[in-house]
């Protein structure tokens, strides 16, 4: 049998797999309604929110970008991973033990919900949806693309990126459509786990085959590129206000903000549940890249001069490694692509429904709900599909782009849990500022001060937010007490007690 056969094989058994469990969750599923197919009636037990929170982190840009850049930047671009996944882990306890709380007690299953409940704003609440759907969209692109990439790669050719791209897309497009938050969660337990297997075995075997050894690499890239082991690193990019500004949009954009991590926090079976997901999940997110680091560095230091350095962890795999090892290895990869994309589809498509029709069409029902949530998630692909046609690159440049966009809603988020003198006018201009500025920065290319956009947008929407919160009338005391009043609450503490 010709490699390329077999290469094939596998990859299209790993999507057999990972369809019939997707079909499995619809088949799974405790009502037809809008809470059971946005928010799996908020029955997630612990292996299904860790897994569909942690293998939803890692996405194209892990497997792909994360090689590209250590060959790149070095020691500077691990720099930021272990305190991203830290902080995010404390975050996802610290904001979604409130989010938890007032989706239990309000029936919330989106951002805008619980934004709209407190600012009183339906506008808020479409404009929100909108600009976070158009911020989701290009990262479902680079999932598809980052399939397409994989696929083609690791059958040799057999299967074209576009083909690549179009059927593993399908396959994602199946089970989310059909099964919602259940299917995507059921799907990225299997994904999560073959992801973190197959990934950290392909990088400690390389490390090992190629350069003998953790330590050996370390020696060798100590003679060899000694700048991979300082900041600001070889292309001299992550200086310390770069990597800071990573730090700070990665930590809020990937860990609390992103609209299907708001959305997990909601799902969540009780607290005992997201307690641990956040305290294990940094365990689970940098031993993978500890695992990669070695790899990453001493491919540089050994084969300088690659054209194409987000390639090295599938070419080396196949250069170095049994054909049928590397190719399980891609499958991996192939895990963290489609565990992104189902996630990112799932959660533009209630950010559509929810926050934009069900907020214009107030009496919609269930059915119709659910119905429009269906239709958002084939518009919704076949525009990412068409868009990833285009290549686009694979780098973690872009996940840090698309973060950026969505930590744009942390300010007033943080306002309705923590800051009971928020106030709509806050609310709205601090939002439209920062992404304003988002916009801005990122297409005329500004690193004011060596920082990336999104920090600069979240500084001024953080700014705007809080100065004109102060100079507006604050929010009814109804509202105040709804929220804070709750949160503070006997009823709220009792509810955290019962399901610790």
């Amino acid at each position: 049998m010709s490699p390329a056969i077999t290469s094939t094989i596998i990859l299209a058994l790993f999507t057999f797999i990972v369809l019939a469990i997707g079909l499995f969750g619809w088949a799974k599923k405790l009502d037809n309604n809008a809470s059971d197919f946005f928010v799996a009636s908020r029955t997630l037990g612990f292996a299904a929110l860790f897994f569909t929170y942690t293998a939803t982190y890692h996405s194209a840009s892990a497997f792909l970008g994360t090689g590209g850049f250590l060959y790149a930047h070095g020691m500077s671009y691990w720099a930021i991973g272990p305190y991203t996944q830290t902080l995010g882990g404390i975050l996802l306890y610290l904001v979604g033990s409130r989010v938890w709380l007032l989706g239990k007690k309000y029936d919330f299953m989106t951002p805008g919900d619980l934004l709209d409940a407190f600012y009183q704003s339906k506008f808020l609440k479409v404009l929100t949806g909108i600009v976070l759907a158009a911020f989701v969209i290009p990262y479902i692109q680079l999932q598809l693309a980052g399939a397409g990439w994989i696929t083609e790669f690791a059958t040799l050719g057999a299967v074209p990126y576009v083909w690549g791209a179009l059927i593993s897309g399908i396959v994602v497009l199946i089970f989310v459509y059909l099964g919602g938050m259940r299917s995507v969660a059921w799907t990225d337990i299997f994904m999560g786990i073959f992801m973190f297997v197959a990934m950290v075995a392909g990088c400690w075997y390389l490390t090992d085959v190629l350069y003998g050894g953790p330590t050996q690499t370390w020696l060798t890239v100590a003679e060899k590129t000694p700048n991979q082991l300082l900041l600001p690193g070889d292309a001299g990019y992550f200086s310390l206000p770069m990597a800071f500004s990573w730090t700070v949009i990665i930590t809020i954009g990937l860990s609390v903000a992103a609209p299907h991590v708001i959305m997990r926090m909601f799902s969540a079976g009780s607290i005992k549940v997201l307690k641990w997901v956040a305290v294990l999940s940094p365990l689970y997110l940098i031993w993978i890249y500890i695992s990669y680091i070695w790899f990453g560095l001493g491919t540089k230091a050994v084969f300088p001069g690659i054209e194409f350095p987000d390639e090295i962890l599938p070419r080396f795999l196949y250069e170095y490694t049994p054909l049928v090892f590397a190719a399980i290895v891609c499958a991996g990869g192939l895990a963290a692509v489609l565990s992104t994309a189902n996630s990112q589809l799932h959660a533009a498509s209630a950010l559509i429904t929810r926050d934009v029709y069900q907020t214009i069409k107030k009496d919609a029902s269930d059915k119709r709900l659910i119905s429009v949530g269906r239709i958002a998630i084939v518009v919704i692909f076949l525009f990412s599909f068409y868009a990833s046609i285009e290549k686009p690159p694979l780098l973690a440049m872009l996940i840090a782009l698309a973060t950026g966009g969505m930590a744009q809603i942390f300010p007033m988020l943080f306002g309705a849990l923590f800051w009971p003198r928020a106030t709509k006018a806050g609310a709205l201009s601090g939002f439209v500022v920062g992404t304003v500025v988002m916009v801005w920065f990122t297409l005329g290319k500004i690193d004011l001060l060596d920082m990336m956009p999104g920090l600069w947008a979240l500084l001024f929407n953080a700014v705007v937010f809080v100065v004109v919160s102060l100079c507006t009338r604050p929010q009814p005391a109804e509202v105040i007490r709804k929220f804070h009043g709750f949160l503070d609450s006997d009823e709220a503490k009792l509810l955290l007690k019962q399901s610790s």
